[in-house]
C-alpha cells in the first residue's frame, strides 16, 4: 500500500515569474487519492500520469478557497 503526498509547485514551469500556477498537492492513503487544489491547468497532464500509474479511476477534490489558481485546472 503506496502511501505519499506529493506537492506540485508552480517553481516546476519555466515561465513561473509570469504565470501564476498554485499549487496542486497530492494525498494518496494507498486506498483512496485525494487533491489539494487543482492549481493551474498545467498540474492536469502530471495529475492524470499520476492517477494513471498508481490506478485511480477517480479522486477526492479539496478546494481551499476560490482563487482562480487553486481552481483552474479542474475542467481537465
Amino acid at each position: 500500500m503506496m502511501k505519499e503526498i506529493l506537492i506540485l509547485g508552480s517553481q516546476e514551469y519555466e515561465n513561473s515569474e509570469t504565470t501564476n500556477y498554485g499549487d496542486c498537492i497530492l494525498i494518496n492513503t494507498g486506498s483512496k487519492l485525494f487533491i489539494y487544489d487543482c492549481g493551474h491547468e498545467a498540474h492536469a497532464d502530471k495529475v492524470i500520469s499520476y492517477m494513471d500509474k498508481h490506478g485511480y479511476e477517480k479522486a477526492t477534490l479539496i478546494l481551499s478557497h476560490n482563487d482562480k489558481d487553486h481552481f483552474e485546472g479542474i475542467r481537465y
